[in-house]
């Protein structure tokens, strides 16, 4: 009830301002672009707001102040400067500014911090950085408005961006991460904040975008940059090379990139990509394979891997664009990376039961150490031609992907052994294309994507006589082995067509989707002798699952300076079958549905707007959910034989976002309220020692998820330094049935943050994050404390001193849990050379192990997650130009 009170009342605050609006022409009647409009307080004369003619000569700004009455200043280079005294309501007010000549003695540049022209938000980006920045993503941190995490992903108001572009072109094609954590901060001059960023051209005036895009302007026109680490040390021997050179021109973009390490440093992780496409690039993306089998093993740490990843890496990959002409682009990604890793954990979990009434029934709880190796493999190319006018456009993405994985690892549990191992092989392809053409008022669109996955999985545990399940039958077996291959088809297309009347567009569009899986899974017993016994038909799956889905859509767009309006209405007809070719097993279903969505967005001023959206959609199940037959995972024995599934998901929220660019202050408010109601629950069977059973049982089960987040970030010039606070509430209802009895979840957590970034003296800087959260179930409370600090002292211009903390607290009942980890590190820079020497000693502490509280929709969990012992690193940096 809070909640919903609170969103009710954000929503009532984004539209209790004053607003001040009109044209400003010149005396021969001509609209003027790029005039400055000033309001002041003229009891102090500080600005209350301020806005930037258009195009159009418009101007739109906001009073929100409780003073009666304002100054309004108008100026423009080569006119008279206007002041005129105005009353604190709202209208409209034009101005006719008379020529003048400007004659100047003397011209003195002072280039602000943050610019904006229209939706584009310029920030200089040495006005930002610090010392201590290296590359873009160090100064990217901190710019208010802007957040970005270890990987390199970029965050505008609090929402994913959907184009990373380099002088504007799209190198990374999303995967960015590397591109934004290996450029050198010196090779960039200005970085462009492109707001409601449409990325197809043709589109640009009939189908809205709420998400922002990023453009770096660099120094040069044609630069060679990038940069390069090379560092070794003891314990027993360390290695860390990192080596990522670039090249940008007026046609030529290129970017090479080596990683190795094995400090516990995740480079993989910055292959992700991170872009949203919204509708109308085709549709691509990194298949999901060797998901279906695992061996069980604890949770991996809510730290930063560095600190418990024992690890060997091997990356490489490459980026390549090409102008072919004035209007085609071609690029070429390419990366291969080998990953070997060990885990060695310790998971007790307990888990409370109570009756419908609330009644304390009794209490679950089991141990968990285990000793897990991994190695993963990926090789992953892609090739896209690209054509992006005025009047059309064209994408053909042609990828393939292939992995190969193998995870070995034992189990202790209550004092039994178990060991499993899974060796998972696959490969894939994709061909997605999308063509636009503009012909006449008419926008013709069509895009197809072909998909096709071959997954080849083994799962082998031993020895028998521990797995408890009483499903498993009485058989003289040392160990049971699992094989599943899963031989995956999709094929869907779809037309559409855009026809614009003034602001408005109309877009029809029909298509279709095919999905053919063939499921093929067996497990079987092995004697000592290597014999094979039969398990029998319980454990053998030959499923064929087919998908067809016709659609029709009708969407309306609404585009002007201040809306941005979005409603889209699909029927979708679905036709899902799944067959079981030897066992007795049928299922189907044929369904219309009207799965509505739409988005608005005002802009009630320069510095204000307010989005609004909604969806209902049905969500179907998969083969996933659709089979027979038992399959084991991870000591998990899992059936899926009750209807087809059926998600009903209801969805409303909006966001507003606020920011004073004078001020360097960035303001955004969220919120959201989903419910799901299906048609199966999921039932899990716990035993006493954590080995579980699976199945669906045809029964509604609704939830309901409710949160409120906002953040602030402001930029202090004169300190040199960024703050940024936010906080979060989110409360989730469900329910479960966990051995046969129902149990309603009621879950609430408070997270807060706050981030400062400080940059005043010559000889200190420092960063020092903190975020507290409170969770909530039932009758359980987690309270979770961490905080970061970094601080660094600068001996001279060629060196400095470096001390990094973090602190990680838990508190649960009477169990208490702190950890804390110290690293100092040393720097000194060769000016002649441009190369720096870090020596770095890590863990400084030398604690063995990490202590953790977790908290999920029916478990608590004490985690207990080997560490990396004390370290030191001796690195050698330098930038290539």
């Amino acid at each position: 009830m809070k909640i919903t009170f609170f969103i009710l009342f954000l929503s009532f605050v984004s539209y209790s301002q004053n607003s001040i609006k009109g044209k400003i022409k010149n005396s021969k009647g001509e609209l003027i672009e790029n005039v400055s409009i000033t309001i002041e307080d003229v009891k102090d004369n500080s600005i209350v707001s301020f806005a930037i003619s258009n195009e159009k000569g418009e101007y739109h700004l906001s009073i929100d102040d409780d003073s009666l009455n304002f100054r309004m200043i108008i100026s423009c280079i080569d006119y008279q400067k206007i002041k005129q005294e105005i009353t604190n309501n709202s209208q409209v007010l034009n101005f006719t500014l008379v020529e003048t000549i400007t004659s100047l003695e003397e011209v003195k540049v002072d280039i602000k911090a943050i610019q904006q022209k229209g939706d584009t938000l310029t920030y200089n980006i040495s006005s930002f950085e610090g010392k201590d920045d290296t590359t873009l993503s160090d100064v990217l941190k901190k710019i208010p408005g802007i957040s970005v995490d270890e990987n390199g992903r970029i965050k505008y108001q609090g929402r994913d961006i959907n184009k990373f572009y380099v002088e504007g072109k799209d190198l990374m094609s999303g995967s960015y991460g590397t591109l934004t954590n290996g450029l050198p901060k010196g090779a960039v001059t200005k970085v462009q904040v492109l707001e409601d960023h449409q990325p197809i051209k043709v589109l640009k005036n009939s189908v809205p975008s709420n998400r922002a895009a990023i453009n770096i302007k660099l120094k040069k026109t044609i630069t060679l940059t990038g940069s390069a680490s090379v560092g070794s040390g003891f314990y027993p021997f360390l290695w860390n090379a990192k080596i990522t050179p670039m090249l940008f021109t007026k046609k030529y973009q290129y970017l090479f990139n080596y990683k190795s390490n094995n400090i516990g440093e995740d480079v993989i992780s910055e292959l992700q990509s991170f872009s949203f496409d919204e509708g109308f690039e085709g549709l691509t993306f990194d298949n999901l394979t060797g998901y279906w089998l695992n061996v069980a093993q604890s949770e991996l740490p809510k730290i930063e891997s560095n600190r418990y990843l024992f690890n060997k890496t091997q990356l490489f990959s490459t980026n390549g664009l090409t102008t072919i002409s004035k209007n085609w682009e071609l690029k070429a990604d390419f990366s291969f990376y080998n990953n070997v890793i060990e885990r060695n954990g310790t998971q007790f979990s307990k888990i409370d039961l109570f009756d419908t009434n609330g009644i304390f029934i009794n209490t679950i709880s089991f141990s968990r150490r285990n000793l897990t190796e991994l190695e993963n493999n990926q090789i992953k190319s892609k090739i896209i031609l690209t054509k992006n006018t005025d009047k059309s456009f064209l994408k053909n993405t042609i990828k393939y992907q292939s992995n190969w994985n193998s995870v070995y690892g034992n189990i202790n549990s209550d004092s039994s052994i178990i060991n499993q191992n899974v060796y998972s092989p696959s490969y894939s392809f994709q061909n997605s294309l999308s063509a636009i053409s503009l012909l006449g008022k008419k926008i013709i669109n069509f895009k197809s994507t072909l998909n096709y996955i071959y997954d080849k999985q083994f799962y082998e545990v031993s020895p028998y006589s521990n797995i408890t399940l009483e499903q498993f039958p009485s058989i003289d077996a040392e160990k049971i082995k699992q094989n599943i291959v899963i031989n995956t088809f999709n094929l869907t297309t779809e037309a559409s067509f855009i026809l614009s009347i003034k602001k408005v567009s109309i877009i029809p569009s029909f298509g279709f989707q095919i999905e053919k899986i063939k499921l093929n899974s067996l497990a079987i017993g092995k004697d000592t002798s290597d014999n094979t016994i039969n398990l029998g038909s319980n454990f053998e799956n030959n499923l064929i699952w087919n998908k067809s889905l016709p659609k029709l859509s009708f969407a309306v767009n609404f585009i002007d300076d201040s809306w941005n309006v979005n409603v889209n209405s699909p029927f979708n007809f679905y036709s899902l079958k799944a067959i079981e070719l030897k066992n007795d097993f049928s299922k189907s279903l044929n369904k219309l549905t009207f799965e509505p969505n739409f988005t608005i967005k005002y802009k009630i001023s320069t510095e204000l707007s307010k989005t609004f959206y909604g969806s209902k959609s049905i969500n179907f199940g998969t083969i996933d959910n659709s089979y027979s037959s038992y399959i084991y995972s991870a000591l998990i024995l899992t059936q899926q034989n009750s209807d087809i599934q059926k998600v009903l998901i209801k969805k409303i929220g909006g966001n507003l976002e606020y920011k004073l660019i004078l001020q360097n202050l960035f303001i955004n408010f969220n919120y959201e309220i989903s419910n799901n109601k299906s048609n199966n629950t999921i039932t899990q069977n716990i035993s006493e020692n954590g080995q579980t059973i699976i199945n669906q049982v045809m029964t509604d089960n609704v939830s309901e998820n409710k949160r409120v987040g906002f953040e602030i970030g402001k930029y202090i010039p004169k300190l040199k330094s960024k703050i940024t606070f936010g906080y979060c509430i989110s409360n989730l209802l469900n329910n479960i049935l966990i051995n046969d009895s129902n149990q309603n979840i009621n879950s609430i957590q408070n997270a807060m943050s706050l981030k400062l970034n400080a940059n005043y003296f010559s000889w200190l800087t420092f960063d020092y994050n903190i975020n507290y959260s409170i969770s909530k179930r039932n009758n359980v409370n987690i309270n979770a404390l961490t905080s970061d600090l970094k601080i660094l002292i600068y001996l001279s211009d060629k060196q400095h001193f470096g001390i990094f903390k973090e602190d990680y607290s838990y508190e649960y009942g009477n169990q208490k849990f702190k950890n804390q980890f110290l690293d100092l590190s040393y720097q000194y820079t060769f000016k002649k050379s441009k190369i720096d020497l870090e020596l770095k000693w890590t863990n400084i502490l030398n604690t063995k192990n990490y202590n953790e509280l977790l908290l999920n929709d029916f478990s608590t969990i004490s985690n207990t997650f080997l560490i990396r012992p004390s370290q030191i690193l001796a690195s050698l940096r330098f930038n290539f130009k």
